[in-house]
């Protein structure tokens, strides 16, 4: 994460000029911002079951969604890891992109998600 707050304030310092020296709180900023920049993920309805959808990435794993009529819903990364409840399509939305902005902003920083 050093690395990357570094790079920022060497950017803005070679844009701006070296008078405008960042601290690490406009750095830190920056990059709390992150997660909120990444766009959210684009479900699409199976044609053969209303109830599943899914987000699939060109490259990278795919994420599934099945709501119940009688439970909420459910999500998942790849299927293969698990499957996490949520109260309902809503929530199951935004825990997984959640999940997604934090596997992002992850590939940035050189950190875990």
């Amino acid at each position: 994460m050093n690395d990357l707050r570094n790079n920022i304030a060497a950017v803005i310092a070679e844009t701006l000029g070296q008078e405008h020296q960042m601290d690490n709180h406009v750095a830190d900023a920056i990059i709390a911002a992150l997660p909120d920049m990444v766009a959210p993920l684009v479900w699409k309805k199976s044609k053969k079951n209303p109830l599943v959808s899914t987000a699939k990435m060109n490259l990278g794993p795919q994420y599934t969604m099945r709501i119940s009529l009688s439970w909420g819903a459910i999500w998942s990364v790849d299927a293969v890891k698990g499957w996490h409840s949520a109260s309902d399509e809503d929530a199951a939305k935004a825990a997984a992109n959640a999940h997604h902005a934090a596997a992002v902003v992850a590939a940035i920083t050189g950190e875990q998600p």
